[in-house]
């Protein structure tokens, strides 16, 4: 079955079809006419009195509508066939915010629009309104009447902003509806969150008042010792200076300083914990052809003071053939 309605603002498919509020079916197609939008409904095998009405009702603010069918209980009269829809005249829906702006309009058209004689009581009214209660507030008063008057020039304008907002309270709502749980959940949450975060100033304002003791002390001791630390400075300034203008070649020290301390660690005798000098004495290399027979009779190959090279060459280690004639040796 059907129904013609003058609107069809917040009726969507699936919103229910009710009796005297009692859920019969839902709405299943939305059709716009020249004079208004068919609404299809589905209600079963349910019987409806010929006389049938139906009237879009809000069940609040933030809801969708309902379609309520008047009229309905068919008793022994005849049934309404449901091969045709309830005809408009037999339907309605609420005043819109729309339509009641328009009204408001067409009323202060008309009064805009009378001659001087008709306008007189009403201009007498106003001004009297305002010298009892604007008290000097005739052009607020004025620039009132003139907002309120744009904003009746444009009543669609006007009521799209509010039905957005309506519709972004009507999601909030769901979206509340639907979370509730963890809202509340959320809310338990936070008053631990609170009772935590109202320890930690209390531990701050602990801190906070154990730094001003410390900074009373500082303040003593800058008092005490930071003139004395001045004059110091002031009396050592051509040092720092000096110190200051020889920045450059303490530097250049100071790469050489790793390659010396790392000869010296290599002077050190870990064993004796002593400086290790290692001196090599002199030798002589002796190209006589008769070097090497000299070399033999020096004395035994381990205690030799001469060596044969990889040239062939005889070469003397002076200093262990002194040694060598100096003990005995030949």
């Amino acid at each position: 079955m059907c129904a013609e309605l003058p609107d069809a603002i917040g009726v969507y498919e699936g919103n229910p079809v009710t009796v005297l509020g009692v859920e019969v079916g839902s709405v299943t197609s939305l059709t716009p006419t020249g004079h208004g939008v068919r609404v299809g409904m589905d209600i079963g095998e349910r019987s409806l009195a010929a006389g049938v009405g139906a009237v879009s009702i809000n069940n609040s603010v933030l809801s969708d509508r309902r379609i309520e069918l008047v009229g309905a209980d068919r008793g022994e009269g005849a049934e309404f066939d449901v091969g045709h829809c309830i005809p408009i005249d037999r339907t309605a829906t609420p005043v819109t915010i729309n339509r009641a702006l328009d009204s408001v309009k067409r009323i202060m058209d008309d009064i805009a629009a009378g001659d001087d004689e008709s306008r007189q009581p009403i201009q007498e009214l106003l001004d009297m309104a305002v010298q009892e209660t604007g008290g000097g507030t005739g052009d607020s008063v004025n620039q009132l009447l003139r907002n309120a008057n744009g904003l009746l020039a444009d009543p669609k304008s006007l009521t799209a902003q509010i039905g957005m907002i309506l519709n972004n309270f009507a999601v909030l709502s769901q979206v509340s509806k639907e979370n509730w749980d963890k809202i509340g959940v959320l809310g338990r949450d936070m008053a631990d969150v609170l009772a935590w975060g109202a320890s930690m100033f209390d531990a701050l304002s602990i801190s906070v008042a154990t730094i001003a003791e410390g900074f009373d002390e500082l303040n003593d001791l800058l008092g005490d010792y930071l003139p004395q630390l001045l004059d110091v400075v002031d009396d050592n300034r051509p040092l720092l200076d000096l110190t200051v203008s020889q920045l450059g070649a303490l530097g250049s020290a100071l790469t050489v300083l790793p390659g010396l301390a790392s000869r010296l660690k290599a002077s050190l005798d870990p064993g004796l914990h002593a400086l290790r000098v290692v001196y090599r004495t002199s030798a002589v290399r002796i190209e006589s052809a008769t070097a090497g027979v000299l070399c033999d009779l020096s004395g035994p190959p381990e205690s030799r003071p001469c060596q044969i090279d990889e040239q062939g060459k005889t070469v003397v280690n002076l200093s262990a053939l002194m040694a060598s004639q100096l003990q005995g040796g030949r």
